[in-house]
């Protein structure tokens, strides 16, 4: 009997030694907080260095489910026709020291980090992270200078000549003065007939400033207004995009810019913090 007891009280003085072990990282044992884990990394996708199969395979699979539409968060539109306008050399919104994309510096481009990780939450939000494979490839698009390009199995006679995006686009918010102001189309512009488009810039107080557009030289399909030397103080801004129906501008092949019946401007609004 005495052998017995012993045994049990050597086991109940064991196991509440057991319960008091501090763990290995010192954590208190008592504390329920979760913790987080790595993220799982979601199945390889098909994604090559171009702008179009990141669109196609990253941002339409993966972003535009929240970025999209006029209450995209902070004015980030995702979608085919406001992407690359919302990203290329686009001051982010929510560190004004980075360009969302910054052409050749991929470290430097806040697109990077937050898919990533590296600037507050990862992206895309609630999902996985992108296979590192994948951020590789959208890293290897940023060195290359971020163009965006069409791919060769698109011809251009597969395409009509049509307006796409402006940038800042309809309702965005910003939070500093923009370098500059993007137009995009379809293809790529004689720029001998750039004279036929008016870019004006309109502040509260109803000032108009005429801007002077040049194509940009990364993107043949864009023309852009730079706004470098141009500080816009806090406020609320429309541009009035004009255009000359009766001499309207055209591709490198004559085709003429194709427009709604009875569209002449084009009109954006958005507001600087």
């Amino acid at each position: 009997m005495r052998y017995t007891l012993l045994i049990l009280s050597l086991l109940i003085l064991t196991a509440c030694n057991e319960s008091q072990e501090i763990p290995a990282d010192n954590t208190d044992p008592t504390d329920n907080t979760p913790t987080e884990t790595t993220p799982t990394e979601t199945p390889p996708t098909e994604t090559t260095v171009d702008f179009e199969s990141i669109q196609n395979n990253v941002f339409d699979k993966y972003c535009t489910r929240c970025h999209s539409g006029f209450n995209a968060p902070l004015g980030l539109r995702l979608d085919e026709a406001y992407s690359y306008n919302n990203l290329y050399m686009a001051t982010a919104s929510q560190n004004s020291n980075f360009f969302r994309v910054n052409p050749g510096d991929p470290n430097s481009s806040y697109l990077i980090r937050k898919l990533e990780g590296n600037a507050g939450t990862r992206m895309p939000l609630g999902e996985a992270k992108l296979p590192q494979s994948t951020i590789d490839e959208i890293r290897q698009w940023i060195t290359d200078g971020a163009l965006n390009t069409q791919p060769s199995s698109k011809t251009s006679a597969a395409l009509s000549f049509t307006f796409k995006s402006i940038w800042p686009a309809d309702n965005t918010v910003l939070n500093n003065s923009p370098e500059s102001i993007y137009i995009s189309f379809s293809r790529e512009i004689d720029s001998s007939y750039l004279y036929n488009l008016s870019l004006i810039l309109i502040d509260d107080e109803e000032n108009r400033k005429a801007l002077d557009l040049h194509l940009s030289l990364d993107n043949p399909n864009t023309v852009l207004a730079d706004l470098s030397e141009v500080r816009l103080s806090s406020g609320n801004y429309q541009i009035k995009l004009e255009m000359d129906i009766n001499n309207p501008i055209r591709d490198l092949e004559g085709n003429v810019l194709k427009l709604a019946d009875g569209i002449t401007v084009i009109e954006s609004n958005f507001r600087i913090e």
